[in-house]
């Protein structure tokens, strides 16, 4: 496995998506990969590797991400994220308070792993944004009472939230500006 696709988050930090493909050749290469030529050999803990191999036994054929590939260049440990990996776990991989700023993208994955993210340009004090995961729940009040029958089970799709300066919570859509920003960074 000869990764050539990866992000430099920063100084310290460098992520690589892995597909299925990738993940299946990492296990045959006990867990060894080359990056930029050099062989790399892969920490997994028992929870990620319980993960590949359910994702191995699933065989999906889809090319989505499945997980990262994750070096922390302050201690040159690699090991693996996954996209819902606990942010307990990824702090042990990634000092993500060492981050410095980073794009859109990376605020992206960061959220999925359960970081609040902020724009450095932002105005107000102790704003943030954070990924609301999906979820589902029984109609039981307005305004959805007046939409579906009680009872009716709804499938509420994830989405990111802002916390506003004010203390509160409202739904939040990127701007182009927000998509093109290179001066994200950890909030909260």
């Amino acid at each position: 496995m000869n990764f050539k696709n990866y992000k430099r988050v920063s100084s310290d930090v460098t992520l690589m998506p892995m597909r299925l493909k990738d993940i299946i050749e990492l296990s045959q290469n006990n867990n060894q990969v080359v990056v930029d030529g050099k062989p790399i050999q892969v920490s997994i803990i028992e929870d990620d590797q319980q993960m590949i191999n359910e994702a191995i036994a699933a065989n999906d054929t889809n090319d989505e991400i499945i997980m990262y590939l994750v070096r922390n260049g302050q201690t040159d440990f690699w090991g693996v994220a996954a996209e819902f990996a606990s942010s307990n776990y990824f702090c042990e991989v990634l000092d993500v308070s060492k981050l410095g700023e980073f794009d859109f993208g990376t605020a992206v994955s960061l959220m999925r792993l359960g970081h609040k993210v902020a724009r450095k340009g932002w105005n107000g004090k102790g704003m943030f944004i954070f990924l609301v995961p999906g979820s589902t729940f029984k109609v039981n009040r307005p305004p959805l009472l007046g939409i579906y029958d009680e009872g009716t089970e709804i499938d509420y799709q994830p989405h990111i939230d802002m916390k506003t300066a004010d203390d509160k919570v409202v739904p939040w859509s990127a701007s182009q500006s927000d998509v093109l920003a290179e001066d994200w960074g950890i909030g909260g």
